[in-house]
């Protein structure tokens, strides 16, 4: 499983947790609605986060200079407001 090994203090606020509670937890530890079924990149998702937040999310892929894909970076998006607005 792909495992957390670094985020910045904006994720560790939408998620409502620490950088420590957070590094080496697999991405379903960390995002409870993560799709079980492999993600196109930079297709976005919604995701209703612990911390009643809701985050688009959207994955891109980390390659080594072969073309091997080593990891992935995951961007969070706070869209709370806006889904609020549309209701």
């Amino acid at each position: 499983h792909q495992r957390l090994v670094d985020l910045n203090p904006a994720a560790q606020h939408l998620l409502d947790r620490t950088e420590a509670q957070l590094i080496g937890q697999t991405l379903p530890q960390v995002l409870e609605h993560w799709p079980t079924t492999p993600v196109l990149p930079s297709a976005p998702i919604e995701l209703a986060l612990s911390s009643g937040r809701i985050a688009e999310a959207r994955r891109s892929p980390l390659t080594d200079r072969r073309g091997q894909q080593r990891g992935a970076v995951i961007l969070l998006r706070d869209i709370t407001d806006r889904q609020q607005a549309e209701a």
